[in-house]
């Protein structure tokens, strides 16, 4: 089923509307926490378009339901896998490697470093306030199914051209030393800015000339 009141508020404002079901073609899948900490079934399709479309379930007298709530379109030369849900709205899927539409360059080149167990593809991230954006140092070969730990703080990616699965830290908790005061505020406002909280020691020249350069 499909709302039509609230068309696409779970995805991109640019979402045409839903895949018709004739053309649907489901791959990758994931079952969290939506937007409103509703429960959430996201779809890899590859059907009429590349994109994740978005589900809530929802509960009937006959058994659990799926209503349409929107979707995310693939960027361009993006070839979706897997999706994992980030229990915000948000997900992550893997590119596995550029789309195969027939001998181009770029599936060459793909296939060429897929033989070699090279970099192909990687992982993006999605949320309505960023976007898409890469997740770094997610690059690898055919990366396929892809995971995220109970905490939301690690990735899993298998990477089938590798024949290895990647363990990735999406937070990491940083400690910074400085030897300055001054330097605790600018490191404050940049962490403010990206979001996080940074934890910071700061190292004072107590006599010994063993750590910092600060002399109160």
């Amino acid at each position: 089923g499909s709302r039509s009141d609230t068309s696409a508020d779970w995805g991109s404002p640019d979402c045409p509307g839903p895949v018709a079901p004739q053309l649907f073609a489901p791959h990758g899948v994931d079952v969290g926490t939506g937007p409103g900490g509703l429960p959430m079934l996201a779809v890899v399709n590859h059907g009429s378009r590349e994109s994740v479309e978005l589900f809530e379930i929802t509960q009937i007298e006959s058994g659990p339901r799926l209503e349409w709530r929107g979707c995310v379109r693939l960027p361009e030369k993006i070839w979706p896998n897997d999706v994992a849900l980030l229990g915000d709205g948000a997900f992550l899927v893997s590119d596995m490697m550029p789309p195969r539409n027939g001998p181009t360059l770029d599936t060459l080149v793909a296939a060429a470093h897929l033989i070699f167990g090279g970099d192909t593809g990687a992982v993006l991230e999605w949320s309505q306030q960023r976007g898409w954006s890469p997740v770094p140092h997610s690059e690898g070969s055919a990366p396929n199914g892809v995971a995220v730990s109970s905490d939301g703080r690690e990735i899993f990616v298998a990477e089938w051209g590798a024949k290895r699965l990647v363990r990735l830290r999406r937070h990491a908790d940083v400690i910074v030393a400085v030897d300055n005061p001054i330097n605790v505020d600018a490191l404050g406002a940049a962490a403010a800015a990206a979001g996080v909280r940074l934890r910071v020691v700061i190292e004072m020249d107590i006599g010994i000339k063993r750590a910092g350069v600060y002399d109160p």
